[in-house]
């Protein structure tokens, strides 16, 4: 009668691999060895090639091989040593019950380790507990490292877009082991492009359909997104910054490509959850539909811009007229958009010239901004306590409910308050370089949200109706409070 032909599986797997995968042919050819040695045939190979054995990442071979033990098809598993099986003791009971089960045999080229018997599953559970050991006390290690690392300011991972990664060179000239992070020419100069462009108002949407419009080649994607560029300009580390578990510790030794206070505009801006990224369009079209107000006496309402009227010529022909404000409530203040534009425009760019509005806008107001921002320490520490209190039913659901609303209310209206005092990103760069011309470039939203910011605006009436040329002094620009000089 023949006696029943083990059938051995070869379980190869090697944590990093160079790109030759030599590592774990090596562990097949001495594992085949053994099975000839034994008089064994090879069932099946399986190879987890670059994956580690105590990740959470899937080995798929490795599970592959344990459903097909559980479907009787392999009574062996041939290994180089047991860490490349497993170095997780979870596993390691896996295996051994199903030694119980289906009577699978683990051979390891580093010694036999008979399952069946109570002095072999503890050399197993030795093996896998001396493996996890060492893993974890060199995964410390390589904590540490990287640390110091990052401590001294040495980039880890690949570059980042708008980065090449190139060697130090030495005091003679000559490359060393370190490296560092050097600005890409042609990717630093889109990243500062889109970082002025969305400090001056243009949108996340906007920028992105004009990067793919003119070709600009997207990280490792074919075309850009908001959310990729949301994340690449978001980046510390293009203001130099050096990032350890999700804090900035100090400066890198690569180049920045924008300076932190500009960078840091931009994290505001990013951040800011009013700021409204899925919409379609404009909610206006004119600058001052809403803004400007009637100048008549009694009335005040609000102008808004309206289309031109359709007005007959003697050949019986029709014309529209150029678009107009107009008083919503009285309907006797009208002027022409264009007319009414150009006295606003040149009193916003004069204002965005002025050095005391410039440094306002710039700076903002620290004091305030301090102020907000102790008080929403203080309503978090409160909140806090609440939450505890309620979890030691200190205080009821009701009661936990009540005053949970009014605590995050009034973080809210903290929140705005510190907002409010930071720096306007737009108006700081609206109001440096060529104003005019930044002005003009201006989407609407920003240009309104400028002028309600700067100036009261009263469009007055001029007398009775008829043909007159347009009078500048019927537009009243008058600044703010906050902007008077």
């Amino acid at each position: 009668m023949n006696q029943h032909q083990i059938r051995a599986a070869i379980y190869t797997r090697i944590s990093e691999d160079d790109g030759t995968a030599l590592g774990v042919q090596r562990q097949e050819e001495d594992a085949r060895n053994e099975a000839a040695n034994r008089g064994w045939e090879v069932a099946r190979v399986y190879v987890d090639n670059d994956v580690s054995a105590t990740r959470t990442r899937m080995r798929p071979q490795f599970h592959r091989m344990i459903t097909d033990v559980r479907a009787g098809l392999v009574d062996a598993v041939l290994i180089w040593d047991t860490d490349r099986l497993t170095r997780t003791p979870r596993e390691a009971e896996d295996l051994i019950d199903l030694a119980d089960t289906h009577g699978l045999q683990i051979i390891s080229l580093g010694g036999y380790r008979d399952l069946s018997t109570p002095n072999g599953r503890r050399d197993f559970r030795n093996d896998v507990t001396n493996a996890r050991y060492e893993t974890e006390k060199m995964a410390r290690r390589l904590r540490r490292r990287l640390q110091q690392k990052a401590e001294a300011g040495e980039p880890q991972g690949r570059p980042g877009y708008g980065f090449t990664r190139v060697p130090v060179l030495d005091d003679a000239g000559r490359p060393t082991r370190l490296r560092r992070d050097e600005a890409d020419p042609e990717q630093a100069a889109v990243i500062r492009e889109v970082a002025n462009r969305l400090l001056a108002g243009h949108s996340l949407r906007s920028v992105v359909s004009d990067l793919n419009l003119r070709g600009i080649p997207a990280p490792e994607a074919e075309k850009w997104n908001s959310t990729m560029l949301r994340q690449v300009m978001k980046r510390p580390s293009l203001a130099g910054l050096r990032v350890y578990k999700g804090k900035v510790i100090g400066r890198t030794t690569g180049d920045a490509i924008l300076d932190e206070s500009m960078h840091d505009r931009l994290i505001a801006l990013l951040t800011d959850p009013s700021r409204r990224t899925n919409r379609a369009g404009n909610d206006y079209k004119y600058l001052l539909s809403g803004l400007a107000r009637c100048g008549r006496e009694g009335c005040g309402g609000a102008v808004r811009a309206g289309v031109g009227r359709l007005v007959s010529r003697p050949d019986g022909t029709a014309h529209r007229q150029p678009p107009s404000y107009v008083c919503t409530e009285c309907f006797k203040v009208r002027r022409k958009v264009a007319d009414v534009d150009s006295v606003v425009n040149d009193q916003i760019i004069t204002l965005l010239r002025t050095p005391e509005v410039i440094g306002m806008f710039e700076h903002g107001d620290a004091d305030a901004a301090a102020r907000a921002q102790a008080d929403i320490a203080a309503l978090d520490a409160k909140l806090e306590l609440i939450a505890d209190q309620w979890a030691e039913d200190v205080i009821t659901a009701a009661q936990f409910t009540r005053l949970n609303t009014r605590l995050r209310d009034k973080r809210v209206a903290a929140e705005q308050e510190r907002r409010a005092a930071l720096p306007n990103a737009a108006l700081t760069v609206l109001s440096t370089g060529d104003v005019a011309a930044s002005w003009d470039d201006a989407p609407i939203e920003v240009r309104r949200a400028i002028v309600s910011e700067l100036v009261e605006v009263t469009i007055l009436p001029t007398g009775p109706r008829g043909r007159r040329p347009f009078d500048k002094a019927s537009v009243s620009v008058v600044p703010r409070t906050i902007v008077a000089l």
